[in-house]
């Protein structure tokens, strides 16, 4: 467990995505104000907005990205011992989804402002 959290792609991908995720929250909590009008959860631009729901589906989202995070790293650090490659895989791709994340919030912020 020591060697993992040794490892510097590791130990940054990992402050990293829990920053992206913490951003992620913050955005939600100060943009979207709690409303009785549902909100703009997903926009198409084909079909414009086709999922609407009330305000706290929003958190959602940023609940996924912290699912992402402790499965993520979960399985990369059983499996650093056998092959660190793949692990290294698993935490960036966590890393890649809070910023794909974050973007998400800033747009869902910007189609319900």
């Amino acid at each position: 467990m020591i060697l993992y959290f040794k490892d510097k792609i590791i130990r940054w991908c990992l402050v990293f995505s829990i920053i992206f995720n913490i951003l992620f929250w913050v955005l939600v909590y100060f943009r979207i104000p709690i409303q009785t009008e549902p909100l703009a959860l997903r926009y198409n631009i084909y079909t414009g907005i086709n999922l609407i729901g009330p305000w706290y589906n929003v958190y959602f989202f940023p609940l996924a990205g912290l699912g992402i995070i402790i499965f993520n790293f979960a399985l990369a650090k059983i499996i650093f011992k056998k092959d660190k490659l793949a692990a290294h895989f698993l935490v960036a791709t966590a890393l890649i989804c809070q910023i794909i994340l974050l973007i998400f919030g800033g747009l869902l912020v910007m189609i319900n402002v």
